[in-house]
């Protein structure tokens, strides 16, 4: 089967050769709509890509939405191999996935690998404007941001504090989702990556 990702560039205007991810997987499990899992951080990045549209930004973003995370990580690790072959200067990757489930409010786990700066500023600033309190959650395997950490770029993978209840399900639907929690989310993370850019 034959995959895409799906790539649109913000050209920095101070520093263009560098860059900062923002980036989401686009597939779902074919038993489920998908909408937690990962509708929410897809929605998340077309969002930040409109709200940054017309602002400046001293270094390149790249919003990625890769395909193929549910089958084994190949969009992003395709993906991060042709970057470090390319030499990209990637500042940093900030990666959400799942970050709407119904049983969230006030909460969300921040992964990450060995480098804590940009983790601690989403925790930052998640805190003083969205009023979400962001818990260092340790690495995981799990998601497209880990293709990036192996590759020894600083990464933070953003996810619900409380993990879904009807994940790889039927009824992972925009039902069982709390918009006003990822509202909050979205704006703790477009902060961050703003942050990072200048």
């Amino acid at each position: 089967t034959q995959c895409q990702n799906v790539l649109a560039y913000k050209i920095g205007t101070v520093y263009p050769n560098h860059q900062v991810i923002i980036g989401a997987h686009r597939d779902a499990v074919t038993t489920s709509p998908g909408a937690d899992d990962n509708g929410s951080g897809t929605a998340a990045v077309l969002e930040i890509a409109r709200a940054l549209k017309d602002i400046p930004t001293d270094v390149t973003i790249i919003f990625s939405l890769y395909d193929a995370e549910e089958n084994g990580l190949f969009g992003s690790a395709d993906y991060v191999k042709r970057a470090k072959a390319r030499g990209d200067s990637i500042v940093y990757m900030l990666y959400l996935d799942m970050i709407a489930h119904l049983t969230n409010n006030a909460e969300a786990n921040i992964f990450h690998g060995p480098a804590l700066q940009y983790s601690n500023l989403w925790i930052t600033l998640a805190d003083s404007l969205a009023g979400i309190t962001g818990i260092l959650a340790g690495t995981s395997g799990g998601s497209d941001h880990y293709p990036f950490q192996q590759k020894g770029y600083e990464v933070s993978f953003v996810a619900e504090r409380i993990f879904s209840t009807v994940y790889h399900t039927y009824r992972d639907s925009t039902s069982m989702m709390n918009f006003e929690y990822m509202t909050r989310m979205v704006k703790a993370s477009l902060a961050t990556a703003y942050t990072v850019s200048q």
